[in-house]
């Protein structure tokens, strides 16, 4: 009976120290208040000033603007830059079915990554600029390179890029950047341009 009585005070002793060292005098709430209050009390991280924010959202934009970049040529495009200008050229056979106006389902995510592109800028104008073979009559070519050219800036603008002031303008076959002798001269020729300016800083 005895051996039986001190095996029980034993027990209690023991879990009443394993409590006392694991939660401290005030028990397990008493512990995990104190631990509460030890982390409220922990210093916060410091903020960080507008100097180092502005860098650090330059920063942020630089490399989404980078890996437009190298989505964009991966999709058979180019781009130019001129000084403050920058020059897309896509080929119209990526971009449109034939000689029309209807533009490829195909070339949807192309022509988001453009408008995405150009909303990373700050920017005074865009102009999409159509152009064409030689291969019609130049009233022909000169009217399907302004519709195709409306097409993309139709397309750019309903995805709400921020666009001060849109140009549009068609070629036709003027201004060709190859021969149109030979069929790869002629594709390459058959292009749509987008042109815009970056603003600096000083005349935002």
């Amino acid at each position: 009976m005895n051996i039986l009585i001190d095996t029980k005070i034993y027990r209690y002793l023991s879990l009443a120290l394993l409590s006392l060292l694991l939660f401290g005098c005030g028990g397990a709430g008493g512990g995990t208040e104190w631990q509460l209050q030890w982390k409220q009390s922990d210093p916060p991280p410091p903020a960080l000033s507008k100097g180092e924010l502005a860098v650090q959202e330059k920063a942020l934009k630089e490399a989404e603007i980078q890996r437009l970049e190298r989505s964009i040529l991966e999709q058979n495009a180019k781009i130019i830059y001129i000084g403050d200008d920058f020059m897309l050229i896509l080929p119209t056979d990526t971009v449109f079915y034939g000689k029309s106006p209807r533009i490829k389902w195909t070339s949807y995510p192309l022509l988001d990554m453009i408008s995405d592109y150009l909303g990373a800028f700050d920017k005074v104008s865009v102009t999409v600029a159509g152009y064409t073979d030689d291969e019609d009559s130049e009233a022909r070519n000169k009217s399907l390179s302004t519709v195709q050219a409306q097409s993309v800036a139709d397309y750019i603008w309903s995805s709400e890029s921020d666009v001060r002031l849109l140009n549009i303008v068609g070629y036709g076959s003027a201004r060709p950047i190859s021969s149109n002798i030979t069929d790869e001269g002629q594709l390459q020729n058959r292009r749509i341009e987008i042109t815009f300016r970056q603003l600096h800083e000083y005349e935002r």
